[in-house]
C-alpha cells in the first residue's frame, strides 16, 4: 500500500473494543461496471469487513485499499483518496459489529471504492487485479481477498482492469453501500 496505516482522524466515544484485523474477514464484491468506451469509464466495488470474533467490536474511519496485480500478486501502487461523499451521510459513521455467531444482522461494515477503467478492447498495457488488499481503520495488518463479481459470466470477469493510479475510497459503514453479506450466512 502506498499509505501508512489509515486512521480516521477524530475517534468517537468508544462503544466497545475496536475491531482488529485478526477479528475480521474481508469480502470484496464488484458491482456492475459501466460499459466503458475506448476512452474509458468508471468501475466500482465495495469491501465488506465481517466480525468473525466472539466479541462485539467497533469500526470507524477509512480503510486503506490496494489492488494486487493479477500476474505477480504484488501491489499496483494505487493511491487511495478518501471520499466522504460516497457515503450517504457524507461522513464516517461508527459501526458496532456483533459477533458473527450471535445471528445479528449487524456483523459487517462496508466501504465503497471507485476506479477508472478501460474497455477490454483498449486494455493493452493496463494492469489487471484479481485480489484486493485492505488495512482496516486504525490497524496496520492487511487483509487480502479475491474479487467476487456477482455479475460475472465467467471467473475471468472477476479481474479489475485499472487505467489510473487512484482509488476513491469511502468510509467504513457508508450507508449508501449495499451489504448483502453472503459470507455471513
Amino acid at each position: 500500500m502506498t499509505n501508512a496505516p489509515v486512521t480516521s482522524g477524530a475517534t468517537p466515544a468508544s462503544a466497545g473494543t475496536a475491531c482488529h484485523s485478526s477479528d475480521l474477514l474481508l469480502q470484496v464484491i464488484m458491482g456492475p461496471q459501466d460499459a466503458p468506451s475506448p476512452s474509458g469509464g468508471k468501475g466500482d466495488f465495495y469491501i465488506q469487513l465481517i466480525n468473525t470474533s466472539t466479541h462485539t467490536c467497533t469500526l470507524y474511519g477509512y480503510p486503506g485499499v490496494e489492488l494486487l496485480d493479477q500476474s505477480t500478486g504484488r501491489p499496483l501502487g494505487m493511491k487511495d483518496v478518501r471520499n466522504a461523499a460516497s457515503s450517504g451521510s457524507g461522513k464516517p459513521v461508527q459501526q458496532t459489529l456483533a459477533p458473527r455467531s450471535s445471528n445479528s444482522p449487524q456483523t459487517a461494515s462496508a466501504a465503497y471504492v471507485q476506479f477508472d477503467t478501460k474497455a477490454p478492447g483498449a486494455s493493452a498495457g493496463y494492469p489487471r487485479a484479481v485480489k484486493v488488499q485492505v488495512i482496516p481503520p486504525n490497524e496496520t495488518q492487511p487483509l487480502v481477498a479475491d474479487i467476487d463479481n456477482l455479475y460475472a459470466k465467467s471467473p475471468a470477469d472477476d479481474a479489475i482492469m485499472v487505467s489510473s493510479t487512484t482509488l476513491s475510497v469511502g468510509p467504513m459503514g457508508g450507508d449508501g453501500v449495499p451489504m448483502p453479506c453472503p459470507a455471513c450466512q
